[in-house]
């Protein structure tokens, strides 16, 4: 999504906001209505969204980057308040997730791999930082939640003589109440670059 079609998303997002009471769009979302602005954690850093247009800025910090700031937004207008239901499934398994895998795979997975393939212990440590809990998956993983309803599960399996590295994202079976497809993809990508600058953090 880029251009002009990423400011049309914006516009609408922002256009379904204002019809919105924000003390349910926070009950929904889990985030906090105070003095007319909405408050909400995303990876462990607390954001602010200002009415009318709903910028995002970081408290104490600057504003959040434009695909961050639309992922938060369809996150607050999407919210169903559904509580996570604890059945993993992974992209594929979310309705056109199938058809959309291969740029998941190049834009998310092999990132994740050629950062943190070697030595997936590095990105156990960056998620354990930022407020995940180790998941038991795998040969290393960890869960994070990265928006109240939104967690995100880790999976790393290291190679052997006989078959490579390989890492996946696992998540909660609700999340297609709050994100389509593009917005897993765009949510993913943003956390993983998050996180390869949190590792660098860690030197």
């Amino acid at each position: 999504m880029e251009g002009k079609a990423f400011e049309k998303a914006r516009e609408i997002a922002v256009e379904k906001l204002r019809e919105k009471d924000l003390r349910e769009v926070a009950a929904r979302a889990g985030a906090e209505a105070v003095e007319g602005h909405l408050r909400l954690p995303y990876l462990g850093r607390w954001v602010r969204i200002s009415p009318p247009n709903f910028e995002a800025f970081y408290e104490g910090g600057g504003r959040l980057p434009p695909k961050r700031e639309l992922i938060i937004l369809h996150y607050l207008v999407n919210s169903t308040g559904t509580p996570p239901s604890g059945r993993l499934i992974d992209f594929r398994q979310i309705p056109s997730g199938s058809f959309y895998y291969p740029v998941f795979a190049g834009t998310v997975e092999r990132p994740l791999l050629q950062r943190f393939g070697q030595k997936p212990e590095r990105i156990e440590q960056a998620l354990l930082r930022i407020g995940g809990c180790r998941a038991g998956l795998g040969d290393v993983s960890a869960t994070v939640n990265v928006l109240p309803h939104i967690p995100l599960t880790f999976v790393f399996h290291k190679g052997d003589e006989e078959f490579p590295p390989a890492c996946k994202i696992l998540f909660d079976s609700t999340i297609t109440e709050y994100f389509d497809i593009e917005d897993v993809r765009i949510l993913c990508e943003d956390v993983v670059e998050l996180l390869c600058e949190l590792a660098k953090e860690e030197r």
